[in-house]
């Protein structure tokens, strides 16, 4: 596993922000960034505004606008490009101090949550850069995700696994079994009864088909496969959750990553899309529902049109993690109007939203709990779920609101 040692570091003088310079160039100057031209573009522009201390206009509409040029008043959440090419400059920062020869190099960051890029030097406290992960047993993952470090990203293939092992689990009695529920069964009637497999639509990290970035078709083998087909731990188990659920009752599914999800493919079935930023799918969905995802800068919140100045639920991305204490999610079932499909959603703000999404669209206890159950035949449903959370481990899911049309 490669390390490198990082000390924060401002720089300050000509020569300082000189050697900066080189280093942008430099990261500008390799494969990973030279075949991306939006991601360099990026990098570039937040680099060079921080040091030329105009860290303050490093905000999303501004990026839009300056960097992809967007109109002034256009809609971040429809148009999440800035934050997608983001996500994307972060992974290719990781691929690049990943690679050998770069270890005694001023290392440029570019933190989750802000667009105010970190300057380190080495020689202070090592940072290990994670591995994706292999091997690992499921029920250890779905028992023990606090212990995980935040940036795992899982493979499509041991994602595959993740639901093949979770099906086996609920057949030996390791997962709790579903029980008979009215509201469960009230709630999952339309997509369980309806012709054809499930397709699980799957958020990728930062990616999405209104604003690609990866550049696949000028990728190498090795950079797809340091950073293509991968998705984020809480997905993952909201993904096996949901799989579990769905083997259970004998109903089969097809998953599909956000980024390759087309129409097409929501309209042959019913759909459960996972993820809420993530998933541009969830974005487009939800947009004009009551209750809905939006954001500003570092925070993101959950949206209610009938109070719109209010942000009860909201998670502020720059707060550190281990001050995280509550974490939202948007769960809804309705009728696309797109695809003429029942879609269930279940989108986190935060990675500790998406748990308690999957856990409270996948066991009966939650929903058979709410005494509104016997009134959701015929009707699209929305929730708002909010999740406490404590060391990084999310507690059981709690309806904050619902509304039912």
């Amino acid at each position: 596993m490669a390390t490198l040692p990082l000390s924060g570091w401002k720089p300050e003088s000509p020569d300082e922000k000189n050697a900066a310079h080189h280093q942008l160039e430099r990261i500008l100057g390799h494969p990973v960034f030279r075949n991306s031209r939006r991601c360099a573009g990026l990098l570039r522009y937040v680099v060079e505004c921080t040091l030329e201390e105009k860290g303050e206009q490093l905000k999303e509409r501004a990026l839009g606008i300056e960097v992809f040029g967007r109109i002034p008043d256009y809609d971040t959440n429809l148009d999440p490009v800035v934050r997608t090419t983001a996500g994307e400059v972060r992974k290719r920062i990781a691929q690049y101090y990943h690679e050998s020869g770069h270890e005694e190099e001023i290392r440029i960051d570019l933190p989750l949550g802000s667009y105010v890029p970190e300057f380190h030097l080495a020689g202070g406290d090592a940072a290990p850069l994670f591995p994706v992960p292999s091997g690992l047993p499921p029920a250890l993952v779905l028992d023990n995700l606090h212990a995980f470090p935040r940036q795992w990203r899982i493979r499509w293939g041991w994602l595959a696994g993740l639901g093949a092992v979770a099906a086996v689990l609920l057949s030996v009695g390791m997962i709790q079994p579903w029980s008979s529920g009215k509201g469960w069964k009230s709630f999952w009637n339309p997509v369980l009864s309806a012709p054809g497999s499930v397709l699980i639509s799957i958020g990728e990290p930062h990616l999405g088909p209104a604003s690609p970035t990866r550049d696949s078709d000028n990728m190498t083998v090795g950079e797809h496969t340091a950073v293509g087909d991968t998705v984020a731990l809480c997905d993952a188990i909201a993904f096996a959750r949901v799989a579990t659920l769905l083997s259970h009752a004998g109903k089969t599914y097809r998953a599909r990553s956000a980024g390759e999800t087309t129409l097409a493919d929501l309209r042959q079935g019913s759909a459960v899309l996972i993820a809420g930023f993530d998933n541009p799918w969830t974005l487009r969905l939800t947009s004009p529902l009551r209750f809905h995802l939006a954001s500003e800068g570092s925070v993101s919140w959950i949206e209610d049109r009938k109070t719109p100045a209010q942000k009860n639920w909201q998670v502020d991305f720059a707060t550190p993690y281990s001050k995280l204490t509550q974490d939202y999610a948007l769960v809804a079932r309705l009728l696309d109007p797109n695809s003429g499909q029942n879609v269930i959603v279940a989108a986190g703000i935060g990675e500790n939203g998406t748990l308690a999404a999957g856990e409270f669209v996948s066991d009966p206890r939650y929903l058979s709990q709410l005494s509104s159950a016997a009134e959701w035949a015929g009707k699209n449903l929305e929730f708002v779920i909010a999740t406490q959370v404590i060391d990084g481990k999310s507690g059981p899911p709690r309806v904050e609101a619902q509304y039912s049309w």
